[in-house]
């Protein structure tokens, strides 16, 4: 079995099954951990699946601290229905849903001595087009005895001056040099896929004290970037920081997902949007302006009134044939 782990954090009925439904293309040899805050209903769904590869199934209750159970809360409701309703309500409230909690899995990784591995969303299949194998093999050689932050790049606006002065004394607590901070613009990675690629735990600890220092200041400042949306706590920029910046004091290198680490068209894993599991808010305008999807009382519903147009989503913008969108949606029902 390789060294290479695959991280999801799955938080609410939709996004449990969704990660599951591709379970079918993981190959045997692979190593997935599951981090959710209902690991019974991954326990129960397991019952009706096969599963031949290595997966791990965590509370992500017993790995936070009481910090983010008052500042990042997140809903523990394993009936769709009323996890829906539950988080609608939250949304009225103004509570987002902080995907940064996924951070909590690194001191679990450092503890286990796992230090390769690539933090996903429940968007991303492994193995979809069999490549797992090839692709794996290719970063082994072109990352080799280096230490590599990973992903999809993306380029952020960032405005230093306003910002950062509030994390200043947290860099200096890991002996950074803040002057490596950017000034104005920050490469970061998009956050459906996040790689790390090292020789042992403690670039990975660095990373997580920065990481976890920097969401906890912004909730007790009430930094303005962090709060970008009306659905989720926005944290690419953060991580954008933390990796530019510990690339530039400890020599890590930044590898681009599509550029650097895509051989022969292939990916580490398939990333598909899925405007399903947003049915009563699709808060993507790519959903609604660039392929007409409506909102819906229930998925049942999304899916008989956008029929044609979901059909000409999933193979136009994921990729996936109209005989293959069952394979990832777990309840298609056209």
């Amino acid at each position: 079995m390789n060294d290479f782990y695959f991280i999801y954090y799955a938080v609410g009925p939709q996004f449990v099954k969704t990660v599951m439904s591709g379970f079918k293309f993981v190959p045997k040899n692979a190593n997935v951990v599951l981090m959710t805050p209902t690991p019974k209903l991954v326990k129960d769904t397991l019952n009706f699946l096969n599963i031949k590869f290595n997966l791990i199934v965590l509370d992500s209750d017993e790995l936070i601290d009481d910090f983010s159970r008052k500042h990042e809360p997140v809903i523990k409701e394993t009936d769709n229905k009323l996890y829906m309703e539950k988080l609608t309500e939250s949304m009225k409230k103004g509570i987002r849903f902080s995907a940064s909690t996924h951070r909590y899995i690194l001191p679990w990784l450092i503890k286990n001595n796992i230090t390769k591995f690539a933090l996903l969303d429940c968007d991303c299949l492994i193995n979809y087009h069999g490549e797992y194998e090839r692709v794996l093999d290719y970063y082994k050689s072109k990352a080799s005895d280096k230490n590599v932050f990973f992903g999809p790049i993306m380029n952020w606006a960032f405005d230093q001056q306003n910002i950062m002065f509030n994390y200043k004394s947290l860099f200096e607590k890991e002996n950074i040099d803040f002057s490596l901070v950017p000034a104005s613009e920050i490469t970061v990675f998009d956050g459906w896929l996040r790689g790390f690629w090292f020789h042992d735990t403690n670039h990975i600890q660095t990373y997580f004290n920065l990481w976890d220092g920097m969401i906890k200041q912004s909730h007790i400042e009430s930094i303005y970037a962090f709060y970008g949306n009306d659905w989720t706590v926005p944290d690419e920029w953060i991580n954008g920081v933390v990796s530019s910046v510990m690339s530039k004091q400890f020599d890590i290198e930044i590898l681009d997902l599509f550029l650097d680490f895509h051989p022969c068209g292939s990916r580490i894993c398939k990333h598909i949007y899925h405007p399903e599991n947003d049915f009563m808010g699709l808060h993507h305008q790519l959903y609604t302006v660039d392929y007409g999807l409506k909102t819906a009382a229930n998925r049942k519903e999304f899916f008989e009134i956008n029929k044609d147009n979901l059909i000409k989503f999933y193979g136009n913008q994921n990729g996936i044939d109209a005989h293959r969108i069952s394979e990832v949606i777990y309840d298609y029902s056209i």
